[in-house]
């Protein structure tokens, strides 16, 4: 490890890269990356933006892109590290709210998660980041202005998974799919 405990949180469909997050030795929370390479295990710390002080991955597609966010203070970004490196900040719009990036599809540059309100109401909703335009859209919710996120995507990007809530608060939460379709998404 980095010299304190790390968390895998994904795997490749070979299963020769797992993303998560690890803690260095100064406390600092990393991004971090194993790859399999010639039968050993290889740790990376994945990069930051200069505004970030800390970032968490999340999913990894089969290409070895990864998602994830950064969290530069209060709040977080949406993060896409391609697989030949760098970083991409996946919010285009300059929006403020903090944002997770939770998964992405297994053969497409498809990001979900959410998007989060600012203090004090804390209410988050599930999102998805494309490379078309609009980069970023805010998924529908069962009843409007209620909590809703997006953990998991199809391997194409048309089929997300969450869940979405039917009332006030996320305890009242039940299991949801978002379809693409001409135009956006639809609920169900």
């Amino acid at each position: 490890g980095m010299g304190g405990p790390g968390e895998p949180l994904a795997v490749n469909g070979a299963g020769t890269i797992i993303v998560g997050s690890s803690w260095d030795r100064r406390n600092v929370f990393h991004a971090v990356k194993w790859s399999l390479r010639s039968g050993t295990w290889t740790l990376t710390s994945l990069p930051l933006a200069p505004s970030a002080n800390s970032a968490i991955a999340r999913g990894v597609n089969n290409n070895g892109d990864v998602a994830g966010n950064d969290f530069p203070g209060p709040a977080a970004n949406a993060v896409l590290w391609p697989a030949a490196g760098g970083f991409t900040m996946l919010d285009c719009t300059n929006d403020v709210r903090p944002e997770e990036g939770n998964a992405i599809s297994a053969g497409a540059q498809v990001v979900v998660g959410n998007v989060g309100d600012n203090p004090p109401l804390h209410i988050r909703t599930a999102a998805v980041w494309q490379r078309a335009a609009p980069c970023k859209q805010l998924l529908p919710g069962l009843v409007e202005g209620m909590f809703s996120d997006a953990f998991a995507v199809n391997g194409d990007g048309t089929v997300i998974g969450g869940y979405a809530s039917v009332g006030v608060s996320n305890e009242n939460a039940v299991p949801v799919r978002w379809q693409k379709v001409v135009g956006g998404w639809v609920i169900e």
